[in-house]
């Protein structure tokens, strides 16, 4: 069952906006990425949000904080990585619901309507059931959605490191070639030759 550290009752944020901060610790972090290749490096996260009420509507902004690690995609050794995705809710109360937080709004709207293009503020709402909003899922969410899709140890991830490789060089006219590069080798040296053939002595005459 998933947790439900992230919480903050509704009456709290009805009364006056919340400011609030958790610790992300590594074994939620672990649930979290369970689907992933991802996994915590034993640091612990942090959350930050603010909660206020807006109409009928909950705005939450946040931001997460957290570290994992991944296989590299080059040396399958451990990749870390950083990550600070931000999280923008708005949520509203589905009367009725006992799933818990879930994306349903959005959902519905785009299936009922032949105009599929949806604002970032309709993207971004959500429906709760209860007196307590949850965070969890969300915040879960954005988590996986910042993970990288090709990974890299830190030390592979500059142009200048040594690791990439060096570019190919390009070899001497006199060096040896492969018979069946030959015509490959010709269209270059002609392309070279072209690139550093001086200017024409004189502009072309003009017609009278």
């Amino acid at each position: 069952m998933e947790p439900g550290l992230f919480s903050v009752n509704v009456s709290d944020i009805e009364r006056e906006e919340q400011h609030r901060s958790w610790a992300i610790p590594t074994d939620w972090l672990e649930w979290a990425l369970k689907d992933s290749e991802a996994t915590p490096t034993g640091k612990s996260g942090q959350l930050t949000a603010a909660l206020l009420k807006n109409g009928r509507e909950f705005l939450v902004r946040g931001q997460i904080d957290v570290e994992v690690s991944l296989p590299c995609a080059r040396t399958l050794e451990p990749a870390v990585y950083r990550l600070q995705p931000a999280l923008f809710l708005l949520l509203g109360r589905q009367a009725g619901a006992n799933e818990g937080p879930h994306r349903a709004r959005a959902k519905a709207r785009a299936a009922t309507t032949e105009d599929t293009g949806l604002s970032d503020d309709e993207a971004a709402e959500d429906t709760f059931s209860g007196e307590t909003l949850v965070l969890d899922r969300f915040v879960r969410e954005q988590v996986l959605l910042e993970l990288p899709m090709f990974p890299l140890r830190s030390d592979l991830r500059s142009g200048a490191s040594p690791a990439n490789g060096a570019a190919p060089q390009i070899p001497d006219r006199g060096a040896a070639v492969d018979p069946r590069l030959a015509p490959l080798r010709a269209i270059a040296d002609r392309m070279r030759e072209d690139q550093e053939a001086p200017e024409a002595a004189g502009p072309m005459n003009k017609k009278k």
